[in-house]
């Protein structure tokens, strides 16, 4: 019988290979539309990073949580554009090399993900952690 360690390592690997399978599908269906990060995980995570004053940001934290939704919130990649070019334009972006880098390496390469696809990622973790939970009994 296999140890809870080894089912959890099989469904982590089983979902990841579904969540790439699933993520290439999508993106291939999806040629040409626009797709979005889950709101509530970007908004939770820019709380939390510019809430810690190590960042630099704390101070100026409404100034920089306004530029960064505008950015995340455009309808169309001229607004996006438009919002980026503000932001990166800004006497706090120019000030502050920690929200620069955060922001360029961490959510600028993100404006792609596919918000359907981490709902399915999601909704398959809840389901087999039931699965594991009942069969590692």
């Amino acid at each position: 019988m296999p140890s809870v360690m080894t089912v959890t390592l099989e469904l982590l690997n089983k979902g990841l290979r579904l969540y790439k399978a699933v993520y290439s599908y999508i993106l291939l269906c999806a040629a040409g539309c626009s797709v979005h990060i889950c709101d509530f995980h970007r908004e939770q995570c820019w709380l939390r990073w510019t809430s810690l004053s190590k960042h630099g940001v704390h101070s100026k934290r409404d100034e920089v949580l306004d530029l960064l939704r505008r950015v995340a919130r455009a309808l169309t990649v001229e607004d996006y554009q438009a919002h980026l070019l503000t932001l990166q334009t800004s006497a706090v972006w120019r000030e502050c090399a920690p929200l620069q880098q955060w922001f360029t390496r961490t959510w600028l390469p993100e404006h792609k993900v596919c918000f359907y696809c981490v709902l399915l990622m999601e909704m398959f973790i809840h389901h087999e952690g039931r699965y594991t939970k009942y069969n590692a009994r």
